[in-house]
């Protein structure tokens, strides 16, 4: 069932390909799918409009395209049998990354190892637990999430449930995508979120969550 729901969903992606630019797509999907996510618990005007000034940059057919692709990526992450990243892989398929913009992407096995690291004391992880009651990860460059995946993965690993509270930070000037990337990813992970995002090189930041627990903490 992951690899039908998988397939569907990439069939949807090319068929809007075939009509729009794919990097738009992308983009525009990632970003509607992490507005809808926000505004299921805190409305949020703002986003609702531009939700509705996204959508209604595509005809009345292909609009209807969305919430199915939103559809199938739910359900083929409530089928996966481990954490795992489906759009980063879509988004290196098709090319969709930008050079001239200084978007590079780490080898796995650099992110793998910088991941354990992150998790290899888990005497202090159980600390951070027990005194904040979620943990905190800063990823300067999170481009796709793979290092945010792996550490996940790590902390599953170690018998915790991920399901409780994850703050992850995120440091990034170039642009928003790998944001609302991450953010819906994690959410379909079932795990409760707070995501900053700082420019690097000014103080402008915000803040984005999928959870009324994270709406009176770690406040910029």
């Amino acid at each position: 069932m992951y690899e039908e729901h998988l397939k569907d969903f990439e069939n949807i992606f090319d068929s809007l390909s075939r009509k729009y630019n794919a990097h738009n797509i992308f983009y525009d999907f990632i970003k509607m799918c992490a507005i809808a996510i926000y505004n299921s618990f805190a409305k949020n005007e703002q986003m609702e409009k531009e939700y509705l000034k996204i959508i209604n940059t595509y005809s009345k057919e292909d609009q209807l395209l969305f919430p199915k692709m939103f559809g199938k990526l739910i359900m083929a992450y409530e089928e996966s049998k481990d954490i795992t990243d489906i759009l980063g892989p879509l988004y290196e398929k098709h090319q969709l990354g930008n050079s001239k913009m200084g978007q590079f992407f780490t080898p796995t096995h650099i992110s793998d190892l910088m991941a354990e690291i992150t998790v290899e004391d888990e005497n202090k992880l159980k600390q951070n637990i027990k005194k904040h009651g979620f943990i905190t990860m800063s990823e300067p460059t999170c481009g796709a999430g793979r290092y945010d995946i792996i550490t996940c993965k790590n902390i599953k690993k170690k018998k915790y449930q991920l399901s409780t509270r994850l703050a992850c930070i995120g440091n990034r000037f170039i642009g928003s995508l790998c944001i609302y990337d991450i953010y819906t990813i994690i959410t379909l992970w079932n795990t409760r979120c707070c995501i900053l995002w700082k420019y690097t090189n000014t103080r402008h930041a915000f803040s984005i969550r999928n959870s009324a627990i994270f709406l009176t903490i770690l406040e910029i």
